[in-house]
C-alpha cells in the first residue's frame, strides 16, 4: 500500500511537470530550476505549516456545523476534511463528495445531510472569496495598463457575485425555515425525504452560536489562507505586497474550479492570466510561479494524507469503496 501511495504521488508530480513542459512545445528548464533553487525556504516554511493550519480550522468549522446533527471529534472531521481535499487533488471536481460520504460511511450520517454541510462549507468560502475580492478591487493600484482597464469590469463581476452570494444565504435559510411545507408538497417520499436530510444539514441555521461560530471560523479560515498563499508568492521570490497576492489567490481559486485530476489546470491558467495582465510578470516566469505554486498547494495535503493513512491503517482500497457507499 505504502508503496503505490508513493508511485502515485511521484506520478502525479511528474504529470504536472510533463503538461506543462508539452503543453507549450519550449519549456526553460533553466529558468524552471532557478526558480526552485532560489526560492526562499523561510517563506516555504511558513506557507506550509499555515497550509496545515487551513485544514485543522477547516475541522473545527465542519464540527460546528454537524453538531445539531451529531457531536463527532476533531480527528473525524479532520480525517473527513483530508479525504475531501485529496480526493479533489486526485480526481479534479469529482471528488467534492468524497468528505461528505467519508463521515457517511463512519459517522452513520444521512448523505443528504452530511453533503449539505460539505455545500455550506463550499458557498461559505466561496462568500468569504467574493468579500475579499470586492475588499482587494477598491484598495489595490494595478501596475499594468491593460489590467487598470479591466478593473472596472472586475468590479462589475464582485458586486455581481456578492449579490448572488447574499441571494443564496436568504434562499437556504428560507428553505430551512419552511421544509416542513415544502416536503408535504412534494409526492415522492424518496425525494421528501432526501431533501428533509438536507434541511438536516442545514440546521446550524437555527442556533446562534453556531451561526457565530460557523463566521467566526470561516473568517478566519480566508485569513490565514490569504497569508499562505502571500507567503507562498514571496517564497517565489515575486515582490508583491498582500493585496497584489490577495489578487493573484482570487483569480487561481475561481480557475481551480476547473480542475484536471492530478494536473490542476485552471489554478495555473488563471493564475498566469492575472500574473500577466494585471502584474506585467513575464509569460514564461508566470508559468513557472504557477507550476510550483500548484505543487506547493497540493503536495503538502497529499503529505499529510498520506502519513495519516500510514498510521491509521487507512489504505486505497477503502477510499475506492466510498464510491459504491
Amino acid at each position: 500500500m505504502r508503496r503505490k501511495l508513493l508511485v502515485i504521488l511521484v506520478l502525479i508530480a511528474i504529470a504536472v511537470i510533463v503538461a506543462y513542459a508539452t503543453s507549450s512545445g519550449k519549456f526553460d528548464w533553466a529558468l524552471f530550476g532557478k526558480t526552485l533553487k532560489d526560492m526562499n525556504w523561510l517563506w516555504l516554511i511558513a506557507s506550509v505549516v499555515l497550509t496545515y493550519v487551513t485544514y485543522l480550522i477547516r475541522a473545527a468549522r465542519w464540527q460546528v456545523l454537524l453538531e445539531p446533527l451529531k457531536k463527532i471529534g476533531l480527528e473525524t472531521s479532520m480525517t473527513a476534511t483530508l479525504v475531501g481535499f485529496s480526493a479533489i487533488y486526485l480526481l479534479g471536481r469529482a471528488g467534492e463528495p468524497f468528505g461528505a460520504l467519508w463521515l457517511t460511511r463512519r459517522e452513520h450520517i444521512p448523505f443528504s445531510a452530511s453533503g449539505a454541510t460539505w455545500v455550506v462549507q463550499r458557498f461559505l468560502d466561496l462568500s468569504m472569496l467574493g468579500i475579499i475580492f470586492g475588499v482587494t478591487l477598491i484598495f489595490l493600484e494595478l501596475p499594468a495598463a491593460e489590467g487598470r482597464r479591466q478593473l472596472g469590469f472586475m468590479r462589475n463581476f464582485a458586486t455581481v457575485l456578492i449579490i448572488a452570494l447574499v441571494a443564496g444565504m436568504i434562499a437556504m435559510v428560507t428553505f430551512r425555515s419552511n421544509i416542513d411545507r415544502i416536503v408535504a408538497l412534494v409526492p415522492f417520499k424518496r425525494v421528501a425525504a432526501f431533501l428533509h436530510g438536507i434541511a438536516q444539514g442545514l440546521a446550524f441555521l437555527h442556533e446562534r452560536r453556531s451561526v457565530m461560530m460557523t463566521f467566526f471560523h470561516s473568517s478566519l479560515l480566508w485569513i490565514v489562507i490569504t497569508l499562505q498563499f502571500w507567503f507562498m508568492i514571496l517564497a517565489l521570490n515575486l515582490n508583491f505586497s498582500l493585496l497584489a497576492a490577495t489578487l493573484v489567490m482570487v483569480a487561481a481559486a475561481i480557475g481551480s474550479v476547473v480542475s484536471i485530476p492530478g494536473v490542476g489546470g485552471g489554478f495555473q491558467v488563471a493564475m498566469v492570466f492575472c500574473l500577466v495582465t494585471f502584474f506585467g510578470v513575464t509569460t514564461e516566469r508566470s508559468v513557472v510561479a504557477a507550476l510550483v505554486a500548484y505543487a506547493l498547494s497540493y503536495l503538502p495535503t497529499l503529505g499529510i494524507a498520506a502519513i495519516y493513512m500510514m498510521l491509521t491503517g487507512l489504505s486505497l482500497k477503502d477510499l475506492r469503496g466510498l464510491e459504491t457507499t
